[in-house]
C-alpha cells in the first residue's frame, strides 16, 4: 500500500530558501519546516545554532573534572562499547586526551567473552594502573556494581551514554545522557559519539583549544550514521559538519578504510557511511577486537593503516557468510515449526549461531515477517544470551522488561535489546513477551505501507530538480530520502546489466508520452509489470566519469487504477478444491484431464499417467490442478494469470528436495545437456521451471557452478546465456555464493511448508 500526502499549505517565502522551486518547498513543508528560518537551518549548518554543551545534565561538572586530571597528570581510563558508535567515541576521547597530553588508556570489552558493560576482572585490571579517573562512552548508565567498585578505590567515574534509563540511576560522579532531558530538547537524539563530543567541547573550552574540536567532526559522522540516530537538530548539525570533515580527512585509517570499501572520498554521502565504512567497523566489534579500531582511527603509520583496513576487510565478508547461515538456520526452524509465527514475536534459538552477528540477521526477520524478531545462542552453562530488534510500533526493552521475572540481564533501546536468560526459561518467556507486545503496542503508529513525497510527471524530473532534492541530505533516520511517484506508465524497453546480468535498465513512458530510464538493481529475476502502472522511485544527482548525471532508482510499483466502467456481471467465486491430503489423488486428477477439464501444473522433475505443463507452458483452462508444492507466491500469481481458471485444485505431491547438493546436481545435469545438445545456450526461464526453482535461485546456482570451476558463462543477456565448459580453476567467492544460496534454497522451501497449510481463502486472494 502507498501513503500519498494530503494537500499542505506553503509558506509563499519558502520556495526562495530552496532556489524558487515550489516542489522543494513542498516537501522541506512535509518535514515539519515551515518557515524559511527554520528551512534554511536545516539545509545550512551555519544557519543553525546548536545548543551548548552545558545543557547536557553533569556535563559542566564532568569537564571539569576531567580537566582538572590533565593538568594533575592523573591516569584516565577510557571504557568504551565495541559497536560502531562506541569505536568511534572511545576514539574521540582518546583522541582529545592524547592531543591535551593527558596519561591515558583505553578499554573495550571483547563481544564474545564479555557483552556489553563494565565488568569487573577488566576492570580491576585498570585499577591496578592507578587509574584515578573512569570515562565510559556510550555505556555505563546501568552499570551499578562495577561503578560502586570502582568508586570504592577512590576513582572518580564519569559517565556519558545515552541509551535508555533504569529504574535507578548509579551512584556515579556524572551521568551525562540525554535521555535525563525533556523529550523534545535538540540534544535528545545524540548517539554515544555526539555526547563524547559535548563533553569535548567542553574540555576544550576549559583549555582554550576550541579551534581543535572540529578536529573529531569526521568521527561524530561515522558514529551517527552506523548507529542510526534520529537526524534531527545537533544530531544533523554534527553530521552535516561531520561529512564535509570526512570527505576530507586526514586520518590514515578512514582513507585507507574508504579505499578498500571502494568509496570515493569526494563523494561521499551518509549512504556510503551506512552501507560501507560503519558495517565493516561494526564487522571488526562482532567478529574481532574493537579496541583495533582504536588503533586504526588514530594511527599515523600508513602501513599499519592498511594492514588494518584489509583485516577488516576479512571479517566483513566472513561477517556476511555467517549472516547467511543464521538466516538459513532461522528460516529452516520456521518451516519445521510454523507454530513460532503464532505469537507476537519470533524468538528462536540455537547453540551454533555466532552471537556477534545475530542481531543484524534478527533485522532481517523483522523485515520478512512484519513482528519484532528474538535471536538467542544457547551456551553449555545454561544461558541464552542474543539480541532483538523491532517494529517501528513496539517498544522492545519496555517489553522484554515487563517480561523481566524470566531474564539474567537485558537493556537497549526501543528498536533494539540485548538480553540473557535461564534456556529453561524460553518457552514462558516467548508466551509472556508476546503478550507484553500486544498490551503495549502503539497503535498510533501508522499503517505499513510506502510513503510517496510528491507525485510527479517524467518532464520534471532534471538534473537541477535532483540537486535540489540533495540539499535535503544527508538523508537516514528521521529524514529519508524523498520518494515519488508517477502514475499510468508503461514500459517501452529494458535491458539487464551487471556482471551476473542481475540489474535492470528500464525505459519507462508516462501518459503524455515523456521518456525516462529507472535503474532497477537486482531486478533482474523479477518480472516486469504488465500493461500500465504507477511507479515509485528515488532521485539523485551523481558523479559519473566527472560528470553529474540524473540517477532515478526504482522502489516500487502499483497497477495502474483503471477508470471506472459500469458493467454489471453475476459475481462468480473461484472454487478451490483442496485435495492436498487426498490418497487418492493421482488418480482423481486422472479422471478430470480425460473428461478434458484440466490443465496440471509442476516445476521441476515428474513422473505422472496424465501430462504436465510447467508453468511457462501453460495456457487458459477452466481448471487449474497445482500438482506439487509451488517455489513462491509470484510463480503461484503467474500461473493463475495465464490460465485465468474457474476452478483451482489444490494437490501437494512433493517432488523436489531444496537442499543444496541435490539442487546443484540436478543444475548441471540440465546445463550438461544444453551443453551437449544447444551448443550452451540455455534459457534461464525454463531452466527454472524445469529446476522448479525461482529464477533469482537458479541464477545463483549458475553462478556458483561458475565460481566453482564447473562452467564459464561467456556471455549473458536478460533471460539468455551462453555456456562453455570451464577450466576446473576454483574462485575464491565459492562459500561466500554458496551460503547466499543455500538461503535462497531454504526460503523456497519454508514458502513450499507455507503451501501445505495455506487455507483456501488464502489461496482465493492470490487469484
Amino acid at each position: 500500500m502507498w501513503l500519498f500526502p494530503a494537500p499542505i499549505e506553503i509558506d509563499p517565502d519558502l520556495p526562495a530558501t530552496v532556489g524558487g522551486s515550489p516542489l522543494a518547498a513542498e516537501l522541506l513543508a512535509r518535514r515539519g519546516l515551515t518557515t524559511p528560518g527554520a528551512a534554511l537551518a536545516f539545509l545550512e549548518p551555519d544557519r543553525y545554532t546548536p545548543a551548548p554543551p552545558a545543557a547536557l545534565p553533569d556535563l559542566e561538572r564532568a569537564a571539569e573534572r576531567l580537566y582538572t586530571a590533565i593538568t594533575r597528570g592523573e591516569k584516565i581510563a577510557v571504557w568504551g562499547d565495541f559497536d560502531a558508535d562506541g569505536q568511534t567515541s572511545t576514539t574521540l576521547l582518546v583522541s582529545l586526551l592524547r592531543d591535551l597530553e593527558a596519561d591515558v588508556t583505553f578499554y573495550i570489552p571483547q563481544r564474545l567473552t564479555e557483552s556489553h558493560g563494565i565488568k569487573l576482572e577488566p576492570l580491576n585490571r585498570l585499577l591496578d594502573q592507578h587509574i584515578r579517573v573512569l570515562l565510559t562512552c556510550d555505556t555505563g548508565i546501568a552499570e551499578h556494581a562495577a561503578i560502586a567498585h570502582a568508586k570504592s578505590h577512590d576513582v572518580t567515574v564519569l559517565v556519558t551514554d545515552h541509551h535508555d534509563l533504569p529504574d535507578e540511576l548509579p551512584q556515579a560522579d556524572a551521568l551525562i545522557n540525554p535521555k535525563r532531558l525533556p523529550a523534545d530538547p535538540p540534544l535528545r537524539s545524540l548517539p554515544g559519539v555526539g555526547v563524547a563530543y559535548k563533553l569535548a567541547q567542553q574540555v576544550l573550552h576549559l583549555a582554550g583549544s576550541d579551534e581543535l574540536a572540529g578536529d573529531y567532526f569526521d568521527l561524530v559522522a561515522l558514529g551517527i550514521v552506523a548507529d542510526v540516530a534520529h537526524q534531527s537538530a545537533d544530531t544533523r548539525y554534527l553530521l552535516q559538519r561531520g561529512l564535509d570533515r570526512l570527505r576530507n580527512t586526514r586520518r590514515l585509517g578512514l582513507q585507507t578504510l574508504m579505499s578498500v570499501a571502494k568509496i570515493d572520498p569526494a563523494h561521499l554521502s551518509a549512504e556510503h557511511i551506512g552501507f560501507g565504512l560503519g558495517p565493516r567497523l561494526n564487522a571488526l566489534g562482532r567478529l574481532g577486537d574493537a579496541n583495533q579500531a582504536v588503533e586504526l582511527l588514530t594511527t599515523t603509520d600508513l602501513t599499519r593503516a592498511r594492514i588494518l583496513s584489509a583485516q577488516i576487510e576479512g571479517l566483513n565478508n566472513r561477517r556476511k557468510l555467517l549472516m547467511d547461515q543464521i538466516y538459513l538456520a532461522a528460516q529452516e526452524q520456521i518451516a519445521k515449526d510454523s507454530s513460532l509465527l503464532d505469537y507476537s514475536a519470533l524468538v528462536l534459538s540455537n547453540p551454533y549461531w555466532h552471537s556477534g552477528v545475530v542481531g543484524p540477521v534478527a533485522n532481517r526477520l523483522v523485515e520478512q515477517y512484519a513482528r519484532p524478531a528474538l535471536l538467542l545462542v544457547t551456551g553449555e552453562d545454561g544461558v541464552a544470551r542474543g539480541s532483538a530488534r523491532s517494529t517501528p510500533d513496539v517498544d522492545i526493552t519496555t517489553a522484554i522488561r515487563m517480561c523481566r521475572q524470566y531474564l539474567n540481564h537485558f537493556g537497549g533501546h526501543p528498536g533494539a535489546a540485548g538480553m540473557s536468560l535461564p534456556t529453561d526459561n524460553l518457552s514462558v518467556f516467548r508466551t509472556a513477551l508476546s503478550k507484553a507486545i500486544d498490551a503495549i503496542r502503539d497503535e498510533t503508529v501508522l499503517p505499513s505501507g510506502l510513503p510517496i513525497d510528491s507525485e510527479l510527471s517524467f518532464d520534471q524530473l532534471t538534473l537541477e530538480w535532483a540537486e535540489q532534492v540533495e540539499r535535503l541530505a544527508p538523508f537516514g533516520e528521521g529524514n529519508p530520502r524523498p520518494t515519488f511517484a508517477t502514475r499510468n506508465v508503461a514500459v517501452e524497453h529494458d535491458r539487464t546489466f551487471g556482471r551476473k546480468g542481475e540489474h535492470r535498465e528500464v525505459t519507462l513512458a508516462d501518459a503524455a508520452a515523456n521518456v525516462q530510464k529507472v535503474i532497477w538493481w537486482r531486478g533482474a529475476e523479477a518480472d516486469l509489470p504488465p500493461g500500465r502502472f504507477d511507479i515509485a522511485y528515488s532521485i539523485s544527482s551523481t558523479t559519473f566519469r566527472g560528470e553529474q548525471a540524473l540517477n532515478v532508482e526504482w522502489i516500487d510499483f502499483q497497477v495502474a487504477e483503471a477508470p471506472a466502467i459500469e458493467v454489471v456481471v453475476p459475481a462468480v467465486e473461484l472454487e478451490v478444491l483442496d485435495w492436498r491430503t487426498r490418497f487418492d489423488v493421482a488418480q482423481a486428477v486422472l479422471e478430470l484431464v480425460n473428461r478434458g477439464r484440466a490443465v496440471v501444473w509442476s516445476d521441476g522433475p515428474h513422473a505422472t499417467s496424465f501430462p504436465i505443463a510447467r508453468r511457462y507452458d501453460l495456457s487458459e483452462a477452466n481448471t487449474l490442478v497445482i500438482w506439487s508444492p509451488p517455489c513462491g507466491w509470484r510463480e503461484v500469481a503467474y500461473a493463475l494469470e495465464r490460465v485465468n481458471p474457474k476452478t483451482i485444485v489444490l494437490c501437494a505431491v512433493d517432488n523436489l528436495d531444496d537442499r543444496f547438493d541435490p539442487f546443484i546436481n540436478r543444475l548441471a545435469g540440465l546445463l550438461k545437456h544444453d551443453l551437449n545438445q544447444r551448443g550452451g545456450h540455455v534459457d534461464i526461464t525454463r531452466l527454472s521451471a524445469a529446476l522448479g526453482q525461482r529464477l533469482v535461485t537458479t541464477r545463483k546456482g549458475i553462478e556458483w557452478l561458475e565460481a566453482a570451476g564447473q562452467i564459464q558463462v561467456v556471455e549473458w543477456s536478460e533471460n539468455q546465456i551462453v555456456i562453455e565448459r570451464d577450466n576446473g580453476q576454483r574462485s575464491d567467492e565459492t562459500d561466500e555464493i554458496k551460503s547466499a544460496l543455500r538461503v535462497l534454497l531454504a526460503e523456497t522451501a519454508a514458502w513450499r511448508a507455507y503451501y501445505h497449510r495455506m487455507t483456501v481463502e488464502q489461496i482465493r486472494s492470490i487469484g
